[in-house]
């Protein structure tokens, strides 16, 4: 009898938790699913309740007439490049920050991370006039640089977190038997931490594609990412909510796919983190 009350309660903490992460998954999908659902509608029949059978691809074909794939292509160099010189300066700064001792380190590590706290419009008047004296402005490279700066510190705290997790004893084992110290980081260290890259990269790669305040003061055509032009696509007389929605749901693609490619080491990745 005390087996069938703990499965009985077992049971019906499951199908309670079951009924609020559902409800959850209600409340989080319905915008999404509303947005794809509007994008496939003429203007009229678009936030109507009900079903609707009058399908068109219209509110597509309109916002790739312009320069909008064109928009969606500079976020995708400015992300994809962003994550690869972050994770280029962020590597060997976390790994010195987890493994050595040197002056002032603890001072340095939080001057990394109050720039990322710092708000961005204490910075981007610098930059502009920088920008507009060095020929930077609205350049993929000076959108490059500047995500960079910004998300550097981000991976550093990551990383470095995962450094912290993996043990010392095996780096120094292996240093015993004669492998040097950079032997340990390329043949140890860094296929240990391919999950903590994968979920720091992607992370980067989130956070430059959605980024918006930087990109409408640093650009305006030739490197202006998808997220200054979407606003536009509203309309200012007529407020195009159909295009608008076809336009979220493009530009939704790729995280959903990075997400869906990245998950396995994503799970890992997080994973490590919840031992940190």
């Amino acid at each position: 009898m005390t087996k069938l009350r703990i499965i009985s309660k077992q049971k019906t903490k499951n199908i309670i938790l079951g009924t609020i992460l559902l409800l959850f998954l209600i409340v989080y999908l319905f915008p999404v699913l509303w947005m794809i659902r509007a994008s496939f509608l003429p203007r009229l029949e678009a936030f109507y309740l009900g079903l609707s059978l009058n399908l068109t691809l219209d509110n597509y074909l309109n916002i790739l007439k312009g320069s909008f794939l064109q928009n969606i292509l500079n976020s995708f160099i400015i992300s994809t490049f962003t994550v690869i010189l972050s994770l280029c300066f962020s590597l060997p700064a976390s790994y010195a920050f987890s493994r050595f001792n040197f002056t002032r380190k603890d001072d340095l590590y939080f001057f990394f991370l109050t720039i990322r706290m710092a708000p961005a419009v204490a910075f981007v008047l610098p930059y502009y006039i920088m920008y507009t004296t060095l020929g930077l402005f609205d350049t993929y490279h000076g959108m490059v640089i500047v995500q960079s700066i910004a998300n550097v510190p981000l991976s550093i705290w990551l990383l470095k977190g995962f450094i912290d997790a993996i043990p010392k004893e095996v780096e120094e084992a292996a240093m015993v038997d004669g492998c040097s110290r950079s032997g340990v980081i390329l043949r140890i260290t860094l296929p240990l931490l391919a999950p903590a890259i994968v979920i720091t990269g992607t992370l980067v790669f989130l956070f430059v594609w959605n980024e918006f305040f930087y990109a409408m003061i640093l650009t305006r055509s030739v490197a202006q990412p998808f997220t200054v032009v979407l606003p536009v696509l509203l309309g200012r007389v007529k407020l195009k909510w159909e295009e608008m929605c076809a336009a979220a749901t493009v530009v939704s693609i790729i995280p959903i796919i990075l997400t869906i490619v990245t998950r396995k080491y994503l799970i890992k990745g997080l994973g490590l983190g919840l031992r940190i």
